[in-house]
């Protein structure tokens, strides 16, 4: 889109939706603060980062206690809402803090990495904190128990898990599915049948006692 486009875009907007389009394209805001995809029409309006739409959805499976994602383009907003974003300075100020501490050996996304890695790294630099900036200029990264890694590790699974089942499935030939499932059948049905052979067998030894 051309620079007159845009002017003649922002010209048709008013209120709120005009300065939303003013943070959109400020330098740092024009590529995802996650990822770096050209353009994010997303944006976590709790923690202030312009995103893509692959990010957005790994935002909201932190729940809204920690991202609440919202459309830059669909969603109204209304001047307090831009207002609030505003303050929050935007995705280069928001690096610096979030991503701070971020080791060498720790890879920041790309716009084609897979959503397994995308998610670990988001859930690291917001849920976690691992590579953020305190107040007094230390690092403040949360080194969780045991039990909580756990949790976090089963959380970060569910991103992809759910979708590679799926996959998995969808890639058997039918005809495996379909003997899987008579299989599985006359499994349970031979299972029925010697249970109820047994309950007789008894009931004559009783009878015959």
């Amino acid at each position: 889109m051309s620079s007159q486009q845009e002017n003649s875009d922002a010209k048709d907007l008013s209120g709120p939706h005009r300065r939303i389009t003013n943070l959109m394209h400020q330098a740092g805001n024009k590529f995802c603060a996650d990822c770096g995809t050209p353009e994010p029409k997303w944006v976590s309006s709790s923690l202030g980062v312009f995103i893509c739409i692959k990010c957005s959805g790994i935002h909201r499976s932190l729940g809204v206690h920690i991202s609440k994602v919202a459309s830059l383009k669909l969603d109204e907003w209304s001047e307090e809402q831009v207002d609030a974003l505003e303050k929050l300075g935007g995705n280069t100020l928001l690096n610096k803090k979030y991503e701070a501490f971020l080791p060498s050996n720790i890879k920041k996304p790309k716009p084609h990495t897979s959503i397994e890695d995308r998610c670990d790294y988001i859930r690291k630099k917001y849920e976690q904190l691992q590579f953020m900036e305190c107040d007094d200029n230390s690092a403040c990264a949360i080194v969780p128990s045991r039990r909580r890694s756990l949790s976090l590790a089963q959380s970060s699974s569910s991103c992809y898990t759910f979708h590679m089942e799926n996959k998995k499935y969808d890639k058997a030939p039918t005809k495996h599915r379909i003997g899987n499932a008579f299989r599985n059948s006359w499994t349970r049905k031979d299972s029925e049948h010697k249970s109820s052979k047994k309950s007789s067998s008894l009931v004559w030894l009783n009878l015959l006692g």
